[in-house]
């Protein structure tokens, strides 16, 4: 999948290397992104140039294109993960749920249970 995705950001830099220097200038960049609709005006595309233009050469190279927006897209994945959902069988799977909870506990937590369980009487809360 890494390869699939390295080939498009590839193709997607050769779009907006308008001038085939190997290099995406600020110029190019927000041209392109402004004419797809990407960006309102100028300012957020020189922050976004800011952001991918790492040696600060005043261009955007290739690897420096791949490398941000693969992490981007990384980063985006996990960020879309919003709950755990786990279906516990035993007492020592309902003890690693919970402990797991309390030390990364950053998502809301689904347990899902027997309706049996919800008339017994220890596991009234």
């Amino acid at each position: 999948q890494t390869r699939a995705n390295r080939r498009e950001l590839e193709i997607a830099f050769d779009l907006v290397d308008k001038d085939g220097s190997g290099k995406v200038h600020r110029s190019e960049m927000n041209s392109t992104l402004l004419e797809m609709g990407l960006i309102q005006n100028a300012s957020e595309g020189e922050s976004l140039f800011l952001k991918l233009d790492k040696d600060q050469s005043g261009g955007i190279d290739r690897t420096e294109w791949i490398d941000f927006f693969l992490k981007h897209t990384q980063m985006s994945a996990s960020r879309m993960i919003n709950m755990t959902v786990c279906n516990p069988s035993t007492p020592a799977n309902y003890f690693h749920i919970l402990r797991l909870q309390a030390f990364n506990g950053r998502t809301p937590l689904v347990i899902l249970t027997p309706k049996s369980l919800l008339h017994h009487g220890p596991c009234s809360s």
